[in-house]
């Protein structure tokens, strides 16, 4: 089944009003961001100038699942390359990007990777306002500890880095980690993440939302 990526405007439009005929008034049509054939599954941040920064992960080969970007201005036009930013093309599948502002008009973008064959790891990616990349082709690791790394979420640090939480099977348990990239892409914290919660049974699918000062995580026990 075809997916389409389109952005619903009714928030975008209560913010800056109807003088910017690029996005659509019809709640039926949207404004399309990615039309390319495979299925598109998205997640978006603001760009801090009336616009936005979408990821998703997308099947456009019919085989593989790679992560996307795409950025959309504040008059409805999208920046980037058409159909979309490439942010990982690396092999296997890149699958659950999520996605956070880094501070500059541009974005850090968090991924399940499963490059390695036999495990799923944590990848980041910095892309500028431009469209340009700015780590590692197809991305950082984050933590490629042993067993499985998983359904990652991400907020930004306060200056221009993140930090990026997920499930994490390498005690053979379910736990929370996290860990902190700068904007470098240079991991801060001890190498493949620090752990949150190891406390008995599973943790799963954590969350992670920041203030600069306040860092909050919540997961399900």
């Amino acid at each position: 089944m075809k997916q389409i990526v389109r952005i619903c405007t009714l928030a975008f439009l209560c913010g800056i009003g109807q003088s910017y005929a690029q996005w659509s008034t019809d709640p039926a049509v949207n404004t399309p961001v990615s039309t390319i054939a495979g299925a598109q599954h998205p997640c978006i941040v603001s760009d801090g100038a009336g616009g936005a920064i979408i990821a998703w992960q997308d099947i456009r080969d019919g085989l593989h699942t790679d992560i996307y970007a795409q950025r959309i201005d504040s008059g409805g036009v999208v920046r980037w390359a058409t159909g979309g930013l490439p942010i990982s093309m690396a092999s296997n599948n890149q699958t659950l990007p999520t996605i956070t502002g880094d501070g500059a008009g541009g974005a850090i973008i968090a991924w399940q990777d499963t490059r390695s064959i036999t495990n799923n790891d944590i990848y980041a990616q910095r892309n500028n306002p431009q469209g340009v990349v700015q780590w590692a082709t197809d991305g950082i690791p984050i933590s490629t500890a042993p067993n499985n790394q998983s359904s990652p979420s991400i907020t930004g640090d306060g200056t221009n880095g993140a930090i990026i939480t997920w499930q994490d099977t390498r005690s053979d348990t379910s736990d929370v980690y996290a860990q902190r990239v700068n904007s470098l892409g240079v991991v801060q914290w001890t190498p493949n993440g620090v752990p949150i919660s190891t406390a008995a049974n599973d943790q799963l699918t954590p969350t992670i939302a920041g203030s600069h000062d306040t860092m909050k995580h919540a997961g399900r026990a």
